[in-house]
């Protein structure tokens, strides 16, 4: 009744349909924003876990907020790297949320685009990172709990 070639762009205009919508689920995701003792208290109670985007040099320099796992943004294999290293973080639940920190916020949030693009559906940017950002004082500073880093390596 129906031709190949109406099947054919049937079928591909279905496609279109589905991915569109699934692109326009994922952009639906916002990436809240989360002061540092907002996030202490996330982790404290089990609602989020807390990915310290940094490199190696800077948590063997300051340590790492205490139960944060180490992905770091600066992966070899460049973003899907990270977004791999976050995936095994949470072992392949895109729903986890999933709370970002680095040095002082600005890397952290470039992080949580990647992960809201990449179908994660919960995700939270620390604004002030680690040490601060001009405005704000940052996880350490405000004398929430850091874990010292002496070899420490990347989990991704």
């Amino acid at each position: 009744m129906f031709g190949r070639g109406f099947l054919a762009a049937l079928f591909a205009l279905a496609a279109m349909v589905c991915f569109s919508g699934a692109a326009l689920a994922a952009s639906a995701v916002a990436v809240e924003n989360l002061k540092p003792a907002e996030a202490w208290s996330k982790l404290q109670r089990g609602e989020a876990i807390l990915i310290d985007v940094r490199t190696q040099g800077e948590w063997q320099q300051t340590g790492v907020p205490r139960a944060a796992r180490r992905v770091t943004l600066s992966d070899p294999r460049g973003a899907a790297g990270f977004v791999a290293g976050v995936g095994k973080a949470v072992r392949g639940d895109l729903k986890t949320p999933v709370m970002l920190i680095c040095r002082t916020g600005n890397r952290s949030a470039a992080a949580a685009k990647l992960l809201v693009a990449a179908g994660f559906r919960s995700v939270y940017n620390v604004t002030e990172g680690v040490i601060g950002n001009g405005s704000d004082t940052g996880w350490a500073w405000r004398g929430l709990p850091m874990a010292a880093c002496g070899v420490c390596a990347a989990q991704n």
